[in-house]
Parts: C-alpha cells; sequence; structure tokens
C-alpha cells in the first residue's frame, strides 16, 4: 500500500468515526447535562485538566521516539524498531510511575481546590481516581500504539478507540436516563472502558506486528544508545509547558475566576470547536507519519512541495469551518440547551477567532514535528508567560474575556509569527516569504468570500427547530464552499496541487 493510499484510508476512517462521534457527543452532552448537572459536568472537565497538568511529565516523549521510528519504517529495520519501542516503554513507565505518585499528593488538596462548589466527597474523589486511572493506562499497558501511528496506520488506532467510546457513552446514556444511576455508575463506565480501549489496542498492536519484541528492563541501556531521543525529549517537555498554558489551563482560569457552572458553559461552546477541529485535523494529519517518512527520503523540494499542499487545504477547510462555526453555534446552542446557555457576542468571537489561529497553524506544526525542530525552547517559555499573565491579569478583571484575550495575543505572537520562520529557516532552509504570500493570498480571497455572501447572511439568523438549523446550515456551508472554494483552487496554489495529485492518482488507480 502506497503512502497516499495509507493516508485516504487513514483520512476517510478517521473522518467518519469523528463524525459519528460529533453527533455522539451532542446527545451525550445534552443528557449529561439533565440527568448530572452543570456542577458535576463541570467538575469532570475541570479535573481532566488538571491531569492535563501532570500529563506534563511525559516530556513530549511521543513526539520525540515517533521522529526516531521514521527512518527505520522506512527502511525495514525490525531489530531497531524493537529496541526503540522498548526504550519508549520503558521511558512512559518512568513517567506513569511519576504522574501515580504526584497524582496521589495531589489529591490531598482536592477539598481545598473545589471548595467553594460543595460537591460530595464521594463524587469528587471517584471522578478524580478515575480518570487519574484512565491516564495511567496509557503510560503502563498502551505505549505499543505508537508504532501503529508512526507506519501511517493510524486508522487501526482509531476505529478501536471510537468504537470502545460509542459503546461506552451509549452505555452511560442508557444508565442515566433509563436506569436513573448515578454519577458513580457514570464514572465505573469509564473507568472498565478504559481499561477495555488499552486492552483492545495492544491486541491489533500484536496482530499487526507479531514480530515486535518489548524488553523493558533493556531501557536504560538503550537510552545511551539513542542520546538524540533525550536531546528532543528535553526540547519537547518546554513546548509541552507552552501548550498546556494555551489550552488546558483556561478551564482552571475560569473556575478560580468564576465557577463549575461557567466553565460548563464555556465547554459547551468548545466541545463543538474542539470536535470540529479534531475531526478536520484528524482527517488531514492522518498523513503526519507520511510527512516523517518524505522529510526522512532527504528531498527538501519535495517536502516543501507537500507543505504547500497541507497549507492550502488548512487554510481552505479551517475557513470554511470557522465561517460555518460563527454562524451555526449560537442558534444551535439555543436549540440544544436553551437561551440560558448563550454567552456573550465577545466570548464567543475570540472562541472563533482562537478557533481560526488553531486551525490554519495545524500544516506549521506538523512539520516542525516531522523535522522535529524543537530546539527553540525560548519561544514556548515567552509564550506561556505572555498567556499566563496576560490571562490572569485580564481575568481578574474581565473574566473569561480576558482569559480568551491572553491566549489570542499569545497564540499570535508566537505560533503564527516566530513559528513559520522558524520552520522555513531551520527546516526548509529556505526563505519565509513564500509562506507569507501564499498566507496573505488565502486571507484576502476569504475576505472577499465573506463580502460576497454578506446579503445572504441575513436570512440565516433565526432558526427555531432541528431541521430549520439543518437547512441553513446546509445553505451556509454549500455557499462559502463553493465561494472560497472556488478562488483557492484557482488563486491558490497548494489546492490546485493537491486537487490535481489526487484526480491523477484516482484516475491511475481506476
Amino acid at each position: 500500500m502506497s503512502k497516499l493510499d495509507k493516508s485516504l484510508r487513514n483520512a476517510r476512517v478517521a473522518f467518519i468515526f469523528y463524525f459519528i462521534a460529533l453527533v455522539v457527543s451532542f446527545v451525550s452532552r445534552k443528557v449529561f447535562i439533565d440527568t448530572l448537572g452543570t456542577e458535576l459536568v463541570g467538575l469532570s472537565a475541570t479535573i481532566q485538566n488538571i491531569l492535563g497538568f501532570l500529563n506534563l511529565a511525559e516530556l513530549g516523549i511521543y513526539s520525540a521516539v515517533s521522529y526516531s521510528l521514521y527512518k527505520p519504517l522506512v527502511e525495514g529495520k525490525q531489530e531497531e524498531i524493537n529496541r526503540i519501542i522498548s526504550l519508549f516503554g520503558y521511558l512512559y513507565r518512568l513517567v506513569g510511575i511519576f504522574i501515580l505518585v504526584v497524582g496521589i499528593i495531589v489529591s490531598l488538596f482536592l477539598p481545598l481546590i473545589f471548595e467553594k462548589s460543595q460537591l460530595n466527597l464521594l463524587f469528587l474523589y471517584g471522578a478524580y481516581y478515575t480518570f487519574l486511572s484512565v491516564t495511567l493506562f496509557s503510560y503502563f499497558n498502551n505505549f505499543r500504539q505508537i508504532l501503529l501511528t508512526a507506519d501511517q496506520k493510524g486508522y487501526v488506532v482509531a476505529k478501536v478507540t471510537n468504537y470502545s467510546m460509542l459503546l461506552k457513552v451509549i452505555l452511560q446514556i442508557i444508565l442515566l436516563k433509563y436506569l436513573y444511576g448515578n454519577y458513580i455508575g457514570w464514572l465505573v463506565i469509564e473507568f472498565g472502558f478504559g481499561m477495555f480501549t488499552r486492552w483492545w489496542t495492544n491486541r491489533r498492536v500484536t496482530k499487526e506486528y507479531p514480530w515486535l519484541t518489548i524488553n523493558l528492563k533493556e531501557g536504560k541501556q538503550l537510552l545511551k544508545e539513542y542520546p538524540s531521543i533525550l536531546k528532543n525529549i528535553k526540547n519537547l517537555f518546554v513546548h509541552k509547558i507552552a501548550e498546556f498554558a494555551g489550552g488546558q489551563a483556561d478551564n482552571i482560569l475560569i473556575f478560580a475566576f468564576s465557577s463549575l457552572s461557567t466553565v460548563t458553559l464555556y465547554t459547551n461552546y468548545t466541545m463543538i470547536t474542539k470536535r470540529i477541529i479534531s475531526l478536520i485535523v484528524s482527517t488531514l494529519s492522518s498523513n503526519m507519519a507520511g510527512i516523517g517518512h518524505v522529510i526522512a527520503e532527504g528531498d527538501t523540494q519535495k517536502s516543501i512541495s507537500l507543505f504547500k499542499e497541507f497549507n492550502g487545504l488548512f487554510f481552505l477547510v479551517g475557513g470554511v469551518i470557522v465561517y460555518c462555526l460563527y454562524y451555526l453555534i449560537p442558534p444551535f446552542i439555543s436549540i440544544w440547551l436553551g437561551e440560558n446557555f448563550i454567552l456573550t457576542e465577545i466570548v464567543f468571537s475570540l472562541i472563533i477567532i482562537n478557533t481560526y489561529i488553531a486551525m490554519v497553524r495545524q500544516s506549521v506544526q506538523y512539520f516542525i514535528s516531522g523535522y522535529c525542530l524543537y530546539h527553540d525552547i525560548w519561544a514556548p517559555i515567552t509564550e506561556a508567560i505572555i498567556k499566563l499573565a496576560l490571562s490572569v491579569l485580564l481575568g481578574y478583571f474581565y473574566g473569561l474575556t480576558g482569559i480568551l484575550i491572553g491566549t489570542c495575543v499569545s497564540t499570535l505572537a508566537i505560533v503564527c509569527v516566530w513559528k513559520p520562520y522558524f520552520l522555513f529557516s531551520k527546516g526548509f532552509n529556505v526563505s519565509v516569504w513564500s509562506y507569507w504570500k501564499d498566507t496573505f493570498i488565502y486571507i484576502l480571497l476569504y475576505i472577499i468570500s465573506i463580502i460576497i455572501l454578506l446579503p445572504l447572511n441575513k436570512f440565516l439568523f433565526e432558526t427555531s427547530s432541528y431541521f430549520d438549523f439543518f437547512l441553513k446550515g446546509l445553505i451556509v456551508f454549500i455557499s462559502f464552499s463553493m465561494v472560497y472554494g472556488g478562488l483557492m483552487y484557482f488563486l491558490g496554489c497548494g489546492v490546485k496541487q493537491f486537487t490535481n495529485r489526487l484526480i491523477d492518482k484516482l484516475v491511475k488507480k481506476r
């Protein structure tokens, strides 16, 4: 199977499953809020973000080891792959032990952290140790799945993860809505499927790679054989801190300056945006291993050409999605949960801006990962400082609005300005001006497309039912896709280049 065939299969599986998961998540969210209440839903989100902070101990090991696997996979060196996976398992076990110890210590302070919520301690500790256990499964039992991802077989992981997730959510809905279960029963199902998913994934790895043998006892010795992995891990750790500060810290800060109910209101919106981003990114980023393989071949022009395709696709798809989200999220929230769950216009606009940045940054991020360019450790430190300083300062005075402004400013400064320059100068070794020229064209075409469709927008504001919402959503999506997609095809080189390559591949296959 060729790289493109694997990429298309990854994309197809990822899209189908994430779309199904997206629909199920909306149904389950409604049921969970109605049966558990905003306090317990907010508790789950906040605890998961606290554990996200503990996951900083992962140090970026996954990305560093993935990079080290690309070349031996291309060359078919099974013995070296066994050694790298054994080293990975050894490192992940150390991280798991650290997270377990620190996690237990953090649990002692939970009553203080959630003092103003006045939640039952059984629910509080039940939720915390359930999510902590599910997190630890990945470190102690599920490290082998990295080989599937690095070998462009992410579709296997996607199938296992999403089948398990769908069954889990269905059982949780049945428990809460029809069997009148409580939060503890919900957590028991969460824990059980955490174990089941990891077991199932390991079985698939064994089936795909029967020759894979793991020897964790050799891990310490193997670390000396791969000093580049340790070096990349040290650099990636700093980037992980910035990633946390830019994303998972938001819910904790919102809780600190507001309440768990506000966390729930905010995460209602971000659940939609993050699910959509995951749907699109997982579909397009299913080529991530393919990018690593192309880079491993050493053909810089081929890598630049592939980057242009990815960059054009993310601007096109990201632009269409964000346009649709802007017009469709408020009426959907209103129909789905009610008018009381609508956020202010300025908060919503900031969420949309951050969503757009998160979409169009992906192409640069994937190629930075492909080249393993993580030695610019000053950048994530600066991003984290700007993010936390502005979010805490503005959050104190303006609440949720100030926190989101902090995220937006820090991301624009580092992710949108510095990272493209870093990739082009240190990865491609060419001038970054071609990137800025393409970016200017893409944004200009985006603005023109919005202006062209302004007369249509007056029709889109009022919706009273799911059918009405679906019909207007379809009109928004099709109209903007045709206008923006047409302009991007004829005036944006990346989209045209990818489309022509895909058509050629399909014609040859037929």
